[in-house]
Formats: structure tokens, C-alpha cells, sequence
């Protein structure tokens, strides 16, 4: 796939879903899984493979275990599984976990100047850490 194709689809996925995460503490399921269904889509008809298909959808898998995780032990957070779910299928395993680092880092750093004991989005996060990655990426 083309990288601004993948870049933008990730892009507009993050957006969306940082919007509607901030606004109304939920991220749509509709627009995770129909991005995804596309990106697989995409790489049939581009002539990528079975395999590759198929290592998308793993990497997306990893992706979102880690988030199933912190969704099945604390509130919330489902949402976030789906939206990493999706970005493994975009990005690979590789770019996502780095994604996610630097998410999660930037949300700490959030959480320490705010001082305050409740929950954050962790989508515009997301948006902020894909947004890192790709104009540092060469770097990482």
C-alpha cells in the first residue's frame, strides 16, 4: 500500500475517534472496523498476499492485546483495543509498538503537569504519538 494512503487513512481514524473520545469518552466500533476492512481490502487488490493479510491481522491482534488487557482488569478502555487493533492492521507491529510508547509516554507527561485522578482519552494520545513517529520515524 501506498504510505500516504496508510498514513492517511491512520490519520483520519485517529482523528475521528480523538474527537468522539474526548467529547464522548467513546470510541466508534463502526469506523475501527470498517477502516480495517478497507486496509485488508486494499492489500488483496494491490496483489500483497494471504500472508501479508494475515500479518496484519496479527499484528493487530498484538496490538490490541495489550489494550485488552487494561480492558478487562480496570474500567473502561475497550475502545482503545479496537482503535490498536486497527492501527497494527495499517501500520505493523513494529511502528505500532513504538506508537504506543510514545503515547503513553506523552499521556504520563500529560497526567503529571494536570495533577488530577481521573481518567484521560487515550485516543488524541494516539493521534499525538503517530503524529511523533511519523515525522521522527527515520530517527526511531
Amino acid at each position: 500500500m501506498s504510505d500516504f494512503y496508510t498514513y492517511g487513512n491512520v490519520f483520519f481514524l485517529l482523528l475521528f475517534s480523538s474527537v468522539t473520545n474526548i467529547w464522548k469518552r467513546i470510541i466508534p466500533f463502526w469506523v475501527c472496523v470498517g477502516s480495517c476492512i478497507a486496509a485488508l481490502n486494499l492489500q488483496l487488490r494491490c496483489g500483497l498476499g494471504w500472508q501479508h493479510v494475515a500479518m496484519s491481522v496479527l499484528s493487530g491482534l498484538l496490538l490490541a492485546a495489550i489494550f485488552l488487557v487494561n480492558a478487562l482488569f480496570f474500567e473502561g478502555g475497550g475502545g482503545d483495543c479496537i482503535l490498536a487493533f486497527s492501527m497494527g492492521v495499517y501500520l505493523g507491529a513494529r511502528a505500532g509498538l513504538a506508537i504506543i510508547l510514545i503515547s503513553c509516554l506523552l499521556l504520563l507527561v500529560y497526567c503529571l503537569m494536570i495533577r488530577k485522578r481521573e481518567s484521560c482519552p487515550l485516543a488524541p494520545f494516539l493521534l499525538a504519538g503517530t503524529l511523533f513517529y511519523l515525522i521522527l520515524g527515520e530517527i526511531l
